[in-house]
């Protein structure tokens, strides 16, 4: 006689298998994703950097938001450091300097929301010179702030020890849910 189908025990024995298999691969996909989209926002974060550098070359000062990097400035607009451009600025302006648009309300570095880079510049210090232009990304999980540290800075970011120094800083403590600001800063001479 023929023997139809298979047996509960030969199921329970391939979904056993199916599930070890699973539980081993699952983790490794999911950081592999995470570091994806932590290499995704250095790419981005270092094409925004060139962008203001760029900026500044044809301007001769920063730009006080991100929008402007798209978006011809006008005399209404203002620096870095709160002065409004005047029209010698603004017909220096030769970008855009940045391929993509960027709106009043920034942007999200990926479709899941891995943090969201804000329009707003944050000079620091205030005014004087040489200082840093900081690009902010809000809602970054803490463990990607110091996976995006190790990228762009070389360092070994295995403690908050590493967030007040280099072009990636974030704040401190994390959130409820474990996310901090970033801020990549770029370094700018005087206003």
């Amino acid at each position: 006689m023929r023997r139809q189908g298979f047996s509960v025990l030969e199921v329970a024995i391939a979904v056993a298998i199916i599930a070890l298999l699973s539980a081993s691969i699952f983790p490794v996909v999911a950081e592999q994703s995470r570091y994806s989209r932590v290499t995704h926002a250095a790419k981005v974060t270092r094409e925004l950097a060139d962008a203001l550098t760029a900026f500044r070359k044809d301007v001769g000062l920063n730009p006080g938001t991100l929008r402007q990097l798209t978006t011809p400035i006008t005399t209404a607009d203002v620096n870095s450091c709160g002065a409004a451009y005047v029209t010698a600025d603004v017909n220096k302006w030769l970008g855009p300097y940045y391929r993509f648009p960027l709106s009043t309300d920034g942007f999200p570095l990926s479709e899941d929301q891995f943090g969201r880079v804000q329009n707003a510049l944050v000079r620091a210090p205030a005014t004087a010179a040489p200082g840093t232009t900081a690009i902010q990304i809000t809602g970054v999980p803490l463990e990607s702030a110091t996976e995006l540290n190790s990228l762009v800075d070389g360092e070994l970011a295995t403690s908050e020890l590493n967030r007040t120094t280099g072009r990636v800083r974030w704040t401190s403590p994390a959130d409820a849910n474990g996310f901090v600001t970033v801020a990549y800063h770029v370094a700018v001479n005087g206003c």
